[in-house]
């Protein structure tokens, strides 16, 4: 099981999000460390990280870097729908971006 991805609005409700049954998230951060990332290197790979509206366009950049490094076509492509799903909850007020780690 991977590290699932949602946009969520304050209540919890959720908006939109990018599973990942083949634990595609984890191998994406695994280039990611402390040093390089100011919010990447946060995601609990077994508990559950939140990024609001302030921590997003940090979350963006870090995410574009990621996957621009990624080698693995299939890493590549999940790190291009989380990057989506990012830059749609930065448009919207009142939205989070969780991610659920298992």
């Amino acid at each position: 099981m991977g590290i699932d991805t949602f946009i969520e609005f304050e209540d919890g409700e959720p908006k939109g999000d990018v599973l990942d049954p083949d634990d595609l998230t984890a191998q994406l951060l695994d280039s990611v460390t402390a040093s390089t990332s100011c919010c990447l290197c946060f995601i609990d790979r077994y508990g559950d990280t939140t990024f609001n509206q302030l921590q997003i366009p940090v979350l963006i950049e870090e995410l574009q870097q990621a996957t621009n490094q990624a080698s693995d076509p299939k890493v590549k492509s999940h790190g291009q729908a989380l990057l989506a799903l990012a830059l749609r909850a930065r448009s919207e007020i009142h939205t989070y971006v969780k991610f659920y780690g298992d």
